[in-house]
């Protein structure tokens, strides 16, 4: 009997039905199911999450009902006088894009600040793109805001209604409601100093810095918010896109699977856990943020984006501008001497944002076996597909190919 063989073609046309199906469940708010290679990811329930090590005492205490009991010290009024006059300072002769005035995006004015919010995962170029952001001027930035819940990607309940309100709550200064997300903040003050014009402070005063009394009124200074989050998948974000109060615009930043898996394979706190160590889970939620994008391209045209970190790592200059223009923002000479800076310089770090940004890009072709690249594309063909990564055929083709369909669109 003559032997059956899948061609080249055959496969093609399969993973086209796969992404068309993709669309079709985008356009129809059908949850598209998380599948890649043989496996299926399906989310947490509270007694998995729990074994994974996550302690359910110490975790976001949303209570609406919360008093603020303390009040605002002489000391917390004179670091909230210092920071009005820095945000006058650096907003001075800041002109925005839609003519408006600064003024009116202030909180404590009334006004309503301008939220600049990145979805991706770990190691896709958040930090840096944080950075960035952080380098603006008057912005307030939330880096990593649910670090509390670990190593592990919020898909749906019982953790996700939990995590949004959590975004919420900061982005609408709420500190009140968060008392226990602010002690466990405590232990991250690694995270805290991404912040940069609260950090300034903070460093010599971290008895007050962590209290709801002295952050929501800092926060309500700020005409300008951004966030980084790598905790949540895209779909998930969509109630704070839909609320015109919050006047959010989202930015999902992904990478190559390969590159990430890559950059992953040195971090020991990731290996533990298969949402971080398992490309199975890591793809499987790319291909469950494709359809989301899908959707969200659909029904919030002008508030949602998105990009390659490759196509940000090779054409930062070109990239970038798009960036802010898109979150409405100046692409200030802060930002772009920033930008300078940390994409032509290296730091052995892992963490760090200092980078050749356009030798980083694609580094994985170098450094991972051939053989371990061509598991991940069995496993991440969905996914690769889906965001535009082409496979490498051997070891010497993946040394010097182009792995990115260009130009990449989601339509």
């Amino acid at each position: 009997m003559a032997s059956f063989r899948i061609s080249n073609t055959h496969k093609l046309i399969f993973l086209v039905f796969v992404i068309i199906v993709l669309k079709l469940a985008a356009m129809l708010n059908k949850p598209a199911n998380l599948i890649s290679g043989s496996h299926t990811v399906r989310n947490l329930t509270e007694k998995e999450f729990l074994d994974m090590g996550f302690d359910s005492s110490q975790n976001f205490d949303i209570d609406e009902n919360a008093e603020v009991n303390k009040k605002v010290t002489e000391e917390m009024k004179i670091i909230i006088d210092r920071l009005r006059d820095q945000i006058r300072q650096e907003t001075k002769g800041y002109k925005l894009p839609s003519n408006r005035e600064v003024e009116s995006l202030i909180p404590e004015r009334g006004g309503t600040p301008m939220r600049s919010v990145v979805i991706t995962t770990w190691r896709s170029g958040s930090t840096f793109i944080g950075g960035v952001l952080d380098s603006h001027p008057a912005t307030f930035h939330f880096s990593e805001p649910l670090t509390d819940f670990r190593t592990v990607q919020v898909r749906g309940e019982p953790l996700g209604t939990l995590a949004v309100r959590a975004l919420r709550s900061l982005l609408t200064c709420n500190y009140r409601v968060l008392g226990r997300y602010l002690e466990r903040s405590k232990e991250y003050t690694w995270l805290s100093t991404h912040n940069t014009r609260l950090w300034a402070h903070c460093e010599n005063h971290k008895d007050i810095c962590y209290e709801p009394e002295f952050l929501t009124p800092v926060c309500r200074l700020f005409p300008f918010q951004s966030m980084k989050v790598v905790h949540i998948r895209l779909r998930l974000v969509e109630e704070l896109l839909a609320d015109p109060n919050l006047n959010v615009r989202v930015l999902y930043l992904m990478r190559d699977p390969r590159g990430v898996m890559s950059s992953r394979a040195s971090l020991g706190w990731c290996r533990k856990s298969p949402d971080c160590g398992s490309p199975t889970h890591v793809c499987a939620d790319l291909v469950d943020d494709y359809a989301a994008a899908l959707r969200f391209d659909k029904l919030f045209p002008g508030k949602f984006k998105v990009v390659r970190y490759e196509d940000m790592s090779l054409r930062p200059h070109e990239v970038m501008p798009e960036i802010f223009s898109f979150f409405g923002l100046q692409y200030h000479r802060d930002v772009q001497d920033f930008v300078k800076v940390h994409t032509t310089q290296n730091n052995k770090n892992k963490y760090s944002t200092f980078r050749n940004s356009s030798a980083q890009a694609l580094l994985w072709r170098t450094k991972l076996d051939y053989r371990k690249v061509r598991q991940l594309q069995t496993t991440c063909r969905l996914a690769m597909a889906a965001w535009g990564y082409l496979p490498a055929h051997n070891a010497s083709h993946q040394a010097v190919f182009n792995p990115l369909v260009q130009p990449f669109s989601l339509t």
